[in-house]
């Protein structure tokens, strides 16, 4: 249920500031979508609406901060005739993550034409869901990372967009600037760029010469976009952490990681964000999809198996390099993965839990997913916490995060740019 209120007054609220891991009792007022006013005193001559929230807890909107609106395997069912279930899905997934109180996703990946129809859909308030920044197309190169999909959903990338660049490997200077010009024109908050060597079977892939990552980069900076990389293996991470980038997506999983480059990690500024739950999946949870996806699509996931078998050999180097990240003091950013199987949308809780589990505090848990991941968006001036000015996008909770992560379940209400939902 979505209820507007234009002003409103949060009486009485504890508010959790995510910063320094305070807690203070004050009045939030909103106006149009803000927070105008965070007081001790009361201004009854306002003609606000009162929401009395004496013994709840305000907490920011939850940042996810690497999905797949367009779900990557969505192209197992795409046909014409399968058009509705799909758009019936995306809405779903969206719509999903405001029940769990994510109100800002950073996507990766998605065609361009399905994610600004998707963007402006929310915006023009025909659709339920959170506030969308995103990467566009995956940078890469023909036959590369990820090499399981296709660039070209011929035809429907007419209507929706490609996946990925699909460069081949004599891209020149013009075509890069040219394309990161097209991706800036269409939107894009920042870029996403494939650095994978190989696959898990350690067979080769190719990637861009040492020249053309310098030049992606270059020019993503010369027009102000954030670069971020995936990478998978250690021979990739390696060399890559030499570039300007702001951010790692994925965990290294081949090889555990010196101490030392952690320490350049955290030198350079470099975000890590590991996507951890991907790689803890034991079996195929069909029963928990059967709640979650279109009928078409579970038949298409039960011809699956999900549980990676070369996780399990991976398991204790990714368990020590996330160790080994948070005890050098690694910024590490939260996210769900989901729009890959089986990772779901707004189910940001189960990367939390698994981190704190490995080791990150409770408050730089919560960071994870609030200020710090608002900063790798840049835009920690308008979401990420409870201050004057930034955007009305909190949670409403009966029990305090900061003494348990499990309590960030405990939803009365998301509130995402002054609207208030209830589920």
């Amino acid at each position: 249920m979505r209820n507007f209120f234009h002003n409103f007054i949060l009486k009485d609220i504890n508010i959790i500031d995510v910063e320094n891991g305070n807690v203070y009792n004050k009045n939030v007022y909103v106006s149009n979508g803000l927070i105008s006013k965070i007081t001790k005193s009361l201004d009854l001559s306002l003609n606000y609406q009162e929401i009395n929230c004496k013994n709840k807890f305000l907490f920011p909107g939850l940042i996810d901060s690497h999905c797949h609106v367009s779900s990557c395997f969505l192209k197992d069912i795409m046909t014409f005739s399968n058009i509705n279930i799909i758009n019936n899905q995306i809405k779903k997934n969206l719509f999903n993550c405001i029940k769990n109180g994510i109100t800002t996703i950073r996507d990766m990946s998605s065609p361009l034409k399905l994610i600004n129809y998707f963007k402006e859909e929310i915006q023009n308030k025909k659709v339920i869901g959170p506030r969308i920044f995103f990467s566009g197309p995956i940078i890469s190169i023909k036959n590369g990372y990820p090499n399981d999909i296709p660039s070209d959903l011929y035809p429907f990338s007419f209507y929706i967009g490609k996946t990925k660049s699909d460069f081949v490997s004599s891209i020149s200077e013009d075509e890069i600037k040219n394309y990161i010009w097209e991706l800036i024109e269409n939107g894009i908050d920042f870029l996403n760029l494939s650095y994978v060597g190989k696959t898990e079977n350690n067979d080769k892939l190719p990637i861009f010469s040492n020249e053309t990552i310098k030049l992606i980069i270059d020019f993503s900076k010369n027009y102000n976009k954030s670069v971020s990389v995936n990478v998978l293996f250690y021979d990739d991470f390696i060399k890559i952490v030499n570039y300007n980038i702001d951010s790692l997506e994925h965990i290294v999983k081949d090889k555990v990681i010196e101490i030392d480059l952690w320490e350049k990690v955290k030198q350079e500024n470099i975000y890590l964000v590991p996507t951890l739950k991907s790689n803890f999946i034991e079996e195929n949870n069909i029963e928990i999809a059967e709640k979650y996806f279109e009928k078409e699509i579970i038949n298409s996931l039960k011809n699956k198996n999900f549980h990676n078998k070369q996780n399990d050999k991976y398991r204790n180097i990714i368990t020590e390099n996330i160790k080994n990240a948070i005890n050098n003091d690694v910024k590490i950013i939260s996210s769900s993965n989901a729009g890959t199987e089986l990772n779901l949308f707004g189910s940001l809780l189960d990367e939390l839990l698994l981190l704190n589990k490995l080791g990150l505090d409770n408050l730089k848990t919560l960071q994870s997913c609030t200020i710090n991941a608002a900063k790798l968006l840049k835009l920690e001036s308008y979401i990420g916490s409870i201050l004057e000015g930034k955007f009305a996008d909190f949670l409403i909770l009966s029990n305090n995060p900061l003494e348990q992560i499990e309590n960030l379940s405990s939803i009365e209400y998301v509130v995402k740019e002054g609207a208030f939902y209830n589920f």
